[in-house]
């Protein structure tokens, strides 16, 4: 199921403008009462739903987290922008002059506030056992660095309460992330292990 929250252009320039600059939040809290929704109504459970998102969807999965802890049972984040508050901050970045428009440029007074509320790198919840993620990133990728993963994946597993927790939260790192030149053959390798891990989480083994 896809999740339309505010801030995406599905339906329409209104819908796109309610999930940007001082109302991002919205695109979490509609994520968020999105998979309850599901949940509560039975067509799935908490322990059934596994979500995703990718480079900016990164940031959603990231913030989902940290606020609802307690939503799914696994998390899959591709090369995902966990760290807007620094990276945006940097005018040279890959992704800062094009998101300004649409988070706000952190190095502002507002910009700052609004990124800094929901940064998922700055808003971990220290003694919350995450749930298993897997966290991905790429060696030559210029819109998000590797290291971004690497260290909210690090940062995780810091606050987890107990040691168990590391093995909960992966990381993998590729040649490219962003870039799409390894060919056909390697984005399918990345989708079959993407697949496979996500199939692991819900015990299908064979």
């Amino acid at each position: 199921m896809t999740a339309h929250i505010r801030g995406g252009a599905e339906f329409g320039p209104t819908w796109w403008e309610a999930g940007k600059l001082g109302t991002k939040n919205n695109s979490f809290t509609d994520f968020i009462a999105c998979g309850r929704h599901l949940s509560n109504t039975g067509v799935t459970s908490a322990a059934n739903l596994t979500i995703s998102g990718v480079s900016a969807g990164g940031t959603l999965m990231g913030g989902v987290f940290n606020r609802a802890p307690d939503l799914t049972a696994g998390i899959l984040a591709g090369v995902p922008l966990v760290d807007p508050l620094t990276t945006l901050a940097d005018p040279t970045a890959g992704l800062s002059t094009t998101l300004w428009g649409e988070w706000g440029n952190p190095n502002t007074a507002r910009g700052y506030e609004w990124i800094r509320w929901y940064s998922p790198m700055q808003n971990i919840v220290r003694g919350v056992r995450p749930p298993p993620m897997l966290i991905t990133g790429g060696r030559t990728d210029n819109r998000v660095g590797y290291w971004e993963g690497a260290q909210f994946a690090a940062r995780l597993r810091a606050a987890a309460p107990d040691a168990a927790s590391a093995g909960r939260v992966l990381y993998s790192i590729d040649s490219q992330g962003h870039q799409s030149g390894q060919g056909r053959f390697a984005d399918l390798r990345e989708t079959a292990f993407h697949v496979a891990w996500l199939l692991w989480q819900h015990g299908i083994r064979e």
